[in-house]
């Protein structure tokens, strides 16, 4: 499956990669290890070939573990809900 995806990210050349919702990553509990791999391998193409990258619920979870950050509650950071919930995040170089 990731091969079949990197093919594709690499004829069509995107002036982006969007990683969406869904399911959790396997070591939080998800079932899907194939989606896993192959958003590790998006992600890996896009930081080789300095492309944005956005993740959205499950795509910033994925970005964050991609860079070994532990996903844990916070408080007291920007980019916050009104009710505390961490909303974003960003690479403080890539263009994530």
């Amino acid at each position: 499956m990731p091969g079949i995806s990197l093919d594709i990210v690499r004829i069509l050349h995107p002036c982006g990669i969007v990683l969406t919702g869904g399911n959790s990553l396997c070591k939080y509990g998800g079932n899907a290890p194939e989606r896993d791999e192959n958003e590790h391998t998006l992600i890996d193409y896009a930081v080789q070939n300095n492309i944005p990258l956005y993740g959205l619920c499950r795509g910033m979870q994925v970005i964050l573990d991609y860079f070994g950050i532990e996903l844990e509650n916070v408080a007291f950071h920007a980019a916050t809900s009104e009710d505390g919930v961490v909303e974003a995040v960003r690479h403080k170089k890539l263009p994530i």
